[in-house]
């Protein structure tokens, strides 16, 4: 079932979205959006299918439809919509980011996502053309229609993130035709790429979202949480010790680390002043020997993003690859290309010793 967006505006979402904005745009964004390639425009006509995967019924269902069309046509003052495929909001959240169908010839799934997650924007295949289609659990739905403030308000902010990584899509794929969605060349950095390939899209939407200090809070509590949870859920997957056990739980959570982190150095790149990390994840990355590294990781997203008009050489992207590998070996795993071609990585045993498996081409 689905229901297809009208041209009508909500007034009082409208009013709520542009507050959103205005609070977070800074003025040298306002007149002069950053990261915007000369023939790339705003409010560009753009049309979407909104999808109800296990839920609502048509009152609903058109009630959120309309809702969306009003943050969308909002955004469309700061950033090129014309890139969206559609909606789709499912309570099995899981199943619905498996099953989207991505386009013909697209082999490309969804490896992982976190199960803390609502929000997932991925790039799909329609008519020849790259669009993105944005999935999301079916509470952001009823937020969207809801009475009350704090959930609408929560909601437009989910969907506004998922919108600015659209428009990052969108700008990638006027620079580089057919990329986001073309299998990649070296087997290595194809395997490795599947786990950070929309941490650049991650980071600009929280860059473009600007600084505040709830934001802030939040983003380095959660960069926190997800650091623990990395380091313990591998300690004991290191401690049962089963090869692909290892590697399975240690390409998930270093992918949800870097991906939390990536969120809160965005926020953090537009402040006046740099944000200062709460004391506990300063201690913590200091622990784990990784202080020194993320100041890189920031430092280099940083520069990415800044230097997206100078960027020609789609390779470049796999930086982003290179601090994967360094966190998977802070939690004792060596990523390597055998002779053979094949994939193979290095993990600790419980003894501490190193041994090898080999995961595929």
């Amino acid at each position: 079932m689905r229901s297809r967006t009208t041209k009508t505006i909500s007034s009082s979402l409208t009013r709520a979205t542009k507050e959103i904005l205005s609070d977070t745009l800074t003025d040298t964004q306002r007149k002069s959006p950053i990261v915007r390639w000369a023939d790339i425009t705003s409010n560009l006509p753009f049309s979407l299918e909104v999808f109800f995967r296990d839920f609502g019924n048509r009152e609903f269902r058109e009630n959120v439809a309309d809702q969306l069309e009003s943050i969308i046509s909002s955004y469309a003052n700061f950033y090129p919509v014309h890139g969206l495929d559609g909606f789709t909001f499912a309570h099995k959240y899981g199943e619905a980011l498996q099953e989207l169908n991505r386009g013909n010839g697209v082999r490309k799934k969804v490896v992982k996502y976190s199960p803390n997650g609502v929000a997932m924007p991925l790039a799909v295949k329609r008519k020849n053309c790259i669009k993105t289609h944005i999935t999301l659990r079916g509470h952001i739905a009823e937020g969207l229609v809801s009475n009350d403030d704090d959930d609408r308000l929560d909601a437009i902010s989910i969907i506004g993130y998922c919108l600015r990584a659209a428009a990052f899509n969108t700008l990638i794929d006027r620079k580089f035709p057919g990329r986001l969605l073309s299998p990649i060349s070296d087997p290595y950095d194809g395997y490795l790429y599947q786990f950070t390939d929309s941490l650049l899209s991650t980071y600009f939407s929280c860059h473009m979202l600007g600084a505040n200090q709830k934001n802030l809070d939040f983003f380095a509590n959660q960069a926190l949480e997800q650091l623990n949870k990395m380091v313990a859920r591998v300690s004991e997957a290191h401690a049962g010790y089963k090869d692909q056990n290892i590697l399975e739980i240690s390409t998930e959570y270093v992918s949800s680390f870097l991906f939390s982190l990536a969120r809160y150095f965005g926020a953090d790149a537009l402040a006046k002043e740099p944000h200062k990390l709460n004391l506990t994840l300063n201690e913590r990355l200091s622990q784990l020997e990784l202080a020194k590294w993320s100041k890189l990781f920031k430092e280099d997203l940083n520069a990415f993003i800044r230097d997206l008009d100078e960027w020609e050489n789609w390779d470049e992207v796999f930086f982003v690859n290179r601090h994967f590998e360094r966190v998977l070996l802070r939690v004792g795993v060596i990523a390597d290309q055998l002779a053979d071609g094949s994939i193979g990585f290095h993990m600790t045993n419980e003894d501490g010793l190193f041994t090898k498996t080999s995961v595929g081409t």
